[in-house]
């Protein structure tokens, strides 16, 4: 009784955290792929959807969400009450996972998460986890919520895989596999959750891959195959979005960049300041200036290795498994989005919603044995009081941090003119505070944005941006010759990630419209 009453305080006590530093996150308008994903997405608009027409997506179950939603709530695609209503998704899944993560955790380190330190060591990690201000983009901003929620059933897959290992019961594999399948319909990165139960299988329970595929073969058989076949008849579909999207970046130059990225994603797990709506990270081909960080991830990665090969199962001893299992876990969680695959963009934070669970769960395992196993047997309890309150001082200061992140997400204009402070050269972001200000009619300085953003990237959507604003501004001569110029620089784009199919914005008119048809004329 008293094991599952600690397990609903810890509920509890998480929630009521997400309720506290996530206050803002209701409150916070659409933001960049918002609007495609809600605003302009087809199926939200129409009575009827077929099961075809749903499933030419590659993440259907995103959909059947957004529809839900809007039938719930009664608003349109973009109702204040509908997107409320997905904050409030984003907040409780975020929780939940959280709550995973924890369970996960506490099995790993402790008997069956038995005791009450294994307990407590989870219980920290899991809430320098939620409560980090990295995670905010993927709670706070509504699309990127697919990363939580992702994210959750990931953490699921572990969780019903270690409880299948302990009791051999055919229904943690089949809740495994459900909740596989599941999150491989809102997120392809689950593709990988059977090389992390692998892992774990290797490090704490089998001590050998053979033996764990030997033993537990039918589990990841089921796993295993649920998944492939999820991917392979709906992953593959062509409206991959932002992340996921053609990429004209050199597969061998993109993994030679992602050391610096990783190296930048630590820093900010440590020091969590000047983070960034939209790094639009450049990619360097100079491999002299990249040595250094490919260097220091290899030793990393090398370090894992070493603490693979030292640990053999339980045998071993608890150190040696969780330095291989977390230094696998980082690496392979970050795989999809940080290695030989190209990407639109090089780094973006929300890849670091599972990833960060390593670092998270190193700090809980590295305060209970400093605390419990060292503090506690040298210098007696009020050394260990006043320990804890400096750890729950960190935790409060980055649940303040998260806070303050959210309160800039009620901004939009804001937030993109803070990736302009910390990267001038953004074109994205440049074109973003350029939108902002037309619509709240300052067309001055929405033209000296777009100019600027030109300047940097001569993208054919913020060239026509350009014409769109003379044109407001009266003069037509001077419009149609911009909407003229972006048409032919869209056409020296055809077989470029960068042409566009349609230009984005006002209408969203077709390429081979005139340059009348597309100001609008």
């Amino acid at each position: 009784m008293l094991k599952h009453l600690r397990w609903l305080a810890a509920f509890m006590v998480l929630g009521a955290l997400m309720a506290v530093f996530y206050a803002p996150a209701p409150m916070v308008p659409l933001l960049y792929d918002d609007y495609l994903r809600l605003y302009s997405n087809p199926l939200l608009t129409k009575n009827g959807v077929s099961f075809d027409e749903l499933f030419s997506f590659s993440r259907p179950l995103v959909d059947v969400l957004y529809m839900s939603a809007a039938h719930i709530t009664g608003a349109g695609a973009t109702g204040e009450a509908m997107l409320r209503f997905l904050h409030h998704i984003n907040i409780i899944v975020h929780a939940l996972a959280a709550l995973l993560l924890m369970a996960s955790l506490a099995r790993a380190f402790g008997t069956a998460g038995s005791s009450w330190p294994p307990f407590l060591a989870a219980f920290v990690a899991a809430v320098f986890w939620m409560l980090h201000p990295l995670q905010t983009e993927s709670v706070t901003y509504i699309y990127q919520g697919v990363e939580a929620m992702s994210g959750m059933f990931f953490f699921a897959v572990v969780y019903a895989s270690m409880r299948y290992f302990e009791s051999v019961a055919w229904k943690w594999s089949v809740l495994a596999v459900l909740c596989a399948v599941l999150g491989g319909g809102i997120k392809q990165t689950l593709m990988v959750a059977p090389l992390v139960v692998l892992l774990y299988d290797r490090c704490f329970v089998s001590g050998a891959f053979v033996r764990a595929l030997r033993v537990h073969w039918r589990h990841y058989s089921l796993l295993g195959g649920a998944l492939f076949a999820w991917f392979f008849f709906w992953g593959l579909k062509g409206d991959n979005t932002a992340g996921f999207q053609a990429s004209d970046n050199p597969a061998h130059w993109y993994f030679f960049n992602q050391p610096a990225v990783i190296l930048q994603y630590l820093k900010l797990v440590f020091l969590p300041v000047d983070l960034c709506f939209d790094y639009e990270w450049k990619m360097s081909r100079d491999i002299a200036a990249l040595a250094p960080s490919i260097v220091a991830v290899a030793a990393l990665l090398g370090a894992g290795l070493y603490a693979l090969l030292k640990c053999s199962g339980a045998r071993a001893g608890k150190a040696w498994s969780a330095a291989a299992f977390l230094t696998g876990w980082f690496f392979i969680t970050l795989a999809p989005s940080s290695s030989l695959y190209p990407l639109k963009d090089l780094a973006v934070e929300h890849r670091m919603y599972l990833p960060l669970a390593a670092p998270a769960a190193a700090l809980g395992l590295g305060v209970h044995r400093l605390v419990i196993n060292w503090l506690k047997g040298r210098f007696g309890a009020p050394v260990v009081v006043a320990v804890a309150f400096v750890l729950l001082a960190a935790l409060a200061g980055l649940g303040l941090g998260t806070y303050s992140r959210n309160l800039e997400y009620l901004n939009p204009r804001g937030l993109w003119e803070d990736v302009v402070r910390q990267h001038p050269r953004n074109a994205r972001a440049l074109s973003w505070v350029a939108y902002y200000h037309a619509g709240e009619g300052r067309l001055s300085d929405a033209l000296k944005y777009y100019r600027l953003a030109s300047e940097v990237d001569e993208d054919p959507v913020s060239v026509l941006n350009i014409g769109r604003i003379h044109d407001k501004l009266g003069d037509r001569k001077k419009a149609l010759e911009y909407a003229r110029k972006a048409i032919e620089l869209n056409k020296k784009l055809v077989g470029t990630s960068k042409y566009k199919h349609t230009f984005q914005g006002e209408g969203g008119v077709k390429v081979g419209q005139t340059p009348e048809d597309l100001l609008g004329f």
